[in-house]
């Protein structure tokens, strides 16, 4: 946005300043929340987005379609580049950087705008939700357990009855097969 309020903090197209009232406040699309005002918590503002590793990696050549910043907001800001498709094979240890896990990536595809992506803070949403919570997703998405794999109807009436031996391993034995 040209004429940033507080001018000199580096570029970031996922940083947005809402007017509220006769005070401009900052809304960071990566954390889901609002930063502070330009009056009262403009040093907060600077705290965060002056040292915010996202706005330098947005510039970056090999910033991809799938990569969604995200910001734990919490007792520390702690900003982490996932990805919206693997973020879930590293639970609890998202990448700080894009050469974790770009470089190199084969569903790799050019980053638009980020007004051109769709469901963007949804996604983000689910991303900071499986890292509050690394139990639950685990438990849920673990890649050991399927579930059963139901037969067609038609394979489950030609199956025999359990504890029936097919006609082929019957006569193998000596058994007169079954009539």
């Amino acid at each position: 946005m040209s004429g940033e309020p507080l001018a000199g903090l580096p570029a970031c197209e996922l940083r947005e300043w809402r007017r509220d009232g006769s005070r401009w406040v900052a809304y960071c699309h990566a954390a889901l929340a609002d930063l502070g005002d330009t009056d009262a918590q403009g040093e907060r503002v600077w705290q965060r987005c002056g040292t915010c590793p996202v706005p330098g990696a947005l510039e970056d050549r090999w910033v991809c379609l799938h990569l969604r910043p995200t910001v734990l907001a919490g007792q520390a800001w702690d900003p982490r580049l996932p990805c919206r498709w693997f973020f879930k094979l590293r639970l609890g240890d998202q990448p700080r950087s894009l050469g974790e896990q770009c470089h190199g990536c084969p569903y790799w595809f050019p980053r638009p705008r980020f007004s051109v992506i769709p469901r963007h803070d949804d996604e983000v949403a689910a991303i900071q939700l499986a890292e509050r919570y690394p139990e639950r997703v685990r438990a849920r998405f673990s890649f050991g357990s399927r579930p059963p794999v139901r037969l067609p109807w038609w394979r489950r009436v030609l199956r025999p009855a359990r504890g029936a031996r097919p006609p082929s391993e019957a006569t193998a034995t000596g058994e007169s097969p079954a009539p």
